[in-house]
């Protein structure tokens, strides 16, 4: 009787331990795809083992496909909305050592960031690397999309690296190192705020964007290297329905999958690959470089740019990084070309975007010149239940007067 009743207990057991991530370990065996081995699961999976790559992005990105053209870029991309978290992983060996990449794809639009943490470990921190996917059939969300998922990286990666500072502050400052290096010797050393760990923002569906006017693309090209540039980001446009975009983007994650050396490129055409590697740009360039805005006499309709002159930029991007005014500017001239973003993306924000905690440029930049950290926290937080609280006010309005006008009607 003991026996029968030891033998039940143990497979009780087993059926409380068989929970979604067992289950997730018992899929079909993973294939070999351009000498990658991929799959979902199986009993060589790696697990919390090797680098791991998180997916961001909105409803509809293209985080799906991008996953799929890295690991089967060959295959046909039938794939479907993920609904909270996704993860499939990539092997492959070289000289004999197995290498192992995590991928890690969170549900459209970040409904809740908490997942982030299941991708961004504390011990998997220093091998992590996360893509952030914006669509370019939409510009106007564009802006709004990358801040957002940069605000939900931030926060996350924030806390790791604090409990990381706790327990091994030498490896978390090699890991800073390591991201801060590429602007060891830069113009803009003290003017940017790369992440606590490496982003790699993917502007995708390339083919919808040539829809737009060669000016406007231009533009958007140059707000997305602003954000990259102050975050310390790589930036690509890739597309699945082309193959050059294709090579490019796998060559790209590669890298950042297996802890490769990114080679530098700075590729700003939006009319051919557009590849921007961490360091390669500068304040300069982006603003005030001819063709930044677009090609002589080819400039937006409804914009003469970002910036006009360098004079003009000195009030935007001072010694000490940049100022808060310059990302009011940056949104105005987006909305100036594009219109607004849509009401049910901006809403899903929740005041997150990576530069509300204090760091939206200079850290006071000529704001702020004696900064305290605890104080700035306390301030931006404020700050941003006051911009919240002002939105709301603005929306019920626009309802209110809506209603006054159907009822006069």
């Amino acid at each position: 009787a003991n026996n029968i009743l030891n033998s039940a207990m143990s497979r009780s057991k087993n059926v409380e331990a068989d929970d979604v991530w067992t289950k997730l370990q018992r899929n079909p065996p993973s294939k070999v795809v351009d000498g990658l081995a991929t799959g979902s699961g199986g009993e060589n999976d790696p697990g919390a083992n090797g680098s791991s790559l998180v997916f961001v992005g909105d409803l509809s990105s293209g985080k799906s496909t991008l996953i799929q053209t890295f690991l089967k870029p060959t295959a046909a991309k039938d794939t479907k909305p993920t609904i909270a978290l996704e993860y499939n992983f990539a092997r492959r060996t070289v000289n004999g050592v197995k290498q192992v990449a995590n991928l890690w794809e969170i549900g459209g639009d970040l409904v809740e960031p908490k997942l982030l943490e299941i991708g961004i470990t504390l011990t998997s921190l220093p091998t992590t690397a996360v893509i952030i996917c914006c669509d370019l059939s939409k510009p106007h969300n564009i802006l709004n999309s990358v801040l957002r998922g940069i605000g939900a990286v931030k926060e996350t990666a924030g806390k790791r690296a604090a409990a990381l500072q706790a327990t091994n502050v030498n490896r978390l400052n090699d890991l800073r190192d390591k991201l801060t290096a590429p602007y060891k010797d830069h113009p803009d050393a003290n003017r940017v705020r790369p992440l606590d760990v490496p982003v790699c923002i993917v502007a995708n569906k390339h083919d919808t964007f040539k829809s737009l006017s060669s000016s406007d693309r231009r533009a958007v090209i140059q707000v997305l290297r602003f954000v990259a540039h102050f975050f310390g980001a790589h930036l690509i446009a890739t597309s699945s329905a082309d193959a050059t975009h294709r090579d490019a983007f796998r060559t790209l994650i590669s890298s950042l999958a297996f802890g490769m050396p990114v080679k530098a490129a700075c590729e700003v055409n939006p009319d051919k690959v557009v590849y921007v590697t961490r360091g390669s740009d500068s304040y300069q360039k982006i603003f005030l470089e001819h063709g930044a805005a677009g090609a002589e006499g080819d400039v937006p309709s409804k914009s003469k740019g970002l910036v006009a002159k360098e004079a003009e930029m000195a009030n935007y991007v001072t010694h000490k990084g940049v100022t808060r005014d310059c990302w009011a500017k940056v949104s105005q001239y987006m909305q100036s070309l594009f219109g607004e973003p849509d009401k049910e993306a901006d809403k899903k924000k929740e005041g997150k975007d990576g530069l509300e905690s204090g760091e939206d440029g200079t850290e006071a930049a000529d704001l702020n010149p004696f900064p305290e950290n605890e104080i700035d926290d306390m301030r931006a937080v404020r700050d941003a239940a006051l911009a919240r609280y002002i939105q709301e006010a603005e929306r019920k309005e626009e309802m209110l007067n809506k209603m006054n006008q159907r009822s006069s009607n």
